[in-house]
Parts: structure tokens; sequence; C-alpha cells
């Protein structure tokens, strides 16, 4: 058991769960030529994936408390989006944890009751959500980039955390690590799979469900993450700032706050963020967005 599992008791694990190594064997070579187009600057996310069940998806070079703190910024939101838009826990509700990494999510999730297929495009990270052990009734499935491998209309809540901005933008934008302004950022060879991925999340959920995307180090207004959802058919709910990387608040976290109190401040940053901050203030330095998607009820979904 890891350290921050000492710490945070929403992380225990409380179960096990397993992808049959066919289903890895049969899908491996397709996406590891798919995952390049998702890799961000440093190492690998193969590499990376052994890093540490924080290091892995958050800083590999931060401190403990930095990715604590992170980490807990990002539970908040998803504790207020699952609190807020997800239905209550039950045997036939489904959540999905898109670009699930090692495993935190499902295991906060499915830890409250949730059934969670945690979907992710590199195999080693889904190794590793694993063995850091699933809930009971949880599932990893390796994902390809393009296409959710899910029926219709059977998820009822889509979380997604720091993953779909590899979609967006090219390889040389600075929210994916490059040197290049986001919003200045071109690569001819790049081709975005954001808005076919939308429409597959607008598939797969049910009618009235919610996706609630939480982007991470971002450089630029949220207005180019709104088109593709919104011509999938979603109805967009809201959007809130929830960390801005320079802040005074935030780094005065990161900095002097001993480990036992980070999430109870990372909770309360984020709070004052979404209670104060607009998300389209002109300031520099990255941010990290909230959005919150609503399906229509009764609404049928047809191919484009």
């Amino acid at each position: 058991m890891l350290a921050i599992h000492l710490e945070e008791s929403d992380l225990e694990e409380v179960g096990w769960g397993k992808k049959m190594d066919s289903e890895v064997d049969a899908q491996s070579v397709k996406t590891s030529a798919q995952s390049d187009k998702y890799e961000t600057a440093g190492p690998a996310w193969s590499e990376r994936a052994t890093a540490g069940e924080l290091s892995a998806v958050l800083d590999p070079s931060g401190t403990r408390v930095r990715n604590l703190f992170l980490h807990h910024t990002s539970l908040a939101a998803a504790k207020h989006s699952v609190r807020r838009f997800a239905p209550r826990p039950g045997a036939h509700v489904r959540l999905l944890d898109y670009g699930c990494g090692t495993g935190r999510f499902i295991r906060q999730f499915g830890s409250r009751g949730y059934q969670v297929t945690g979907m992710d495009i590199t195999p080693e990270m889904l190794d590793e959500a694993e063995r850091f052990g699933l809930p009971q009734g949880c599932e990893t499935k390796l994902a390809d980039g393009g296409s959710l491998a899910m029926p219709d209309n059977s998820v009822d809540f889509i979380w997604i955390c720091g993953v779909l901005k590899y979609a967006l933008f090219p390889p040389a934008a600075a929210c994916r690590g490059g040197d290049t302004d986001s919003a200045d950022a071109e690569d001819p060879d790049f081709v975005p799979t954001y808005d076919g991925l939308a429409r597959e999340m607008y598939r797969v959920l049910k009618d009235g469900g919610c996706v609630a995307n939480l982007e991470m180090y971002v450089d630029v207004a949220p207005d180019p993450f709104l088109p593709g959802f919104g011509k999938a058919g979603f109805h967009l709910e809201r959007i809130d700032v929830v960390r801005r990387e320079n802040g005074r608040f935030e780094r005065y976290q990161t900095g002097r706050i001993p480990s036992p109190l980070v999430p109870l401040n990372a909770a309360a940053a984020v709070w004052i963020r979404r209670a104060l901050d607009d998300p389209h203030r002109p300031l520099v330095g990255f941010r990290d967005y909230l959005f919150l998607w609503k399906k229509p009820n009764h609404d049928t979904y047809t191919s484009p």
C-alpha cells in the first residue's frame, strides 16, 4: 500500500479486477502506434507509469507535497462533479474514467460503490492501475485514442482528467510540454481527434448524463475546448477555474503546508477558485479548467 493510501482513506483498496491478457495482446500493436500522438514532453507515458501512483500522472519531478496538492485539487473537482451530476451508486450505475492512468479515480469512485470502467491508451498505466488494486465491480480497458469500446447509452457519467488537450493541440503546444504558446502551435501532420471523442462520449452516455472534463496545465482561454462538445450535442453547464499554477494561494500551499493538511487546503483552494475566479480572465500562466457538459434528455444520437 502506498503512502498516499495511508493519508487518504478515499483511495483504500477495497477489491480487485482484471482485464484479459488476450484483450491487451489484440490491441497493443494498434494502440502503441496511436499512443505516440498523445505523448507529452519528457519521458513517454509508458516510462512514467512506474514512477508512482501520483508522480506517473502528475509531476514526475515534483515534490511529494506538490503531487499531493495537485492530486487533491483534482480530487476535489471530481467529488464536486460526481456529487452534483452523477446518479447515486447502484448495481446498474456505470462511470467511465477516460484516461485513467494509474487508476486513482477508479479507486476513488469505486470505493463509493460505483461500477467504474477505466480506459487508457497506455498498457503500462493499466498494469499499474491493477497493481494498486481495483474495487469490486471495476475494470480497465485499453483505449485506441479514437473510439470507445462500449455500447450506446451505457454510461451514466464520464470523468476525464488532463487528457483531451492531447487530442486537440499539437505536440509543440505549451500545454503538452512544448515550447510554443498553445494558441499558436501548428503541425501539419497532427490530426485532432477531439471532436470525434466528444461524439463517442455522446454516443455511450445515457440521456441526461454528464461529462466532467478537468483540463490541467492549460495556457489558453477555455474557448478551444467548446466547439467539439457543442457540435456533438452537449449542453455546457458551466466552466470553472480550479487551480492556477502561479497563483499566490497555490504557491503558498505547495511550499509551506505540511502533508497532513494538504487535502483540506487543496479543497479550500478549489472552492475559492470556483467561487471567485473568472475562466475568461486574461492572465499569463497555466491553469486548470473544469468543464461540465450534459447530454439532453430524450435525445437520439445519430452519427454525423
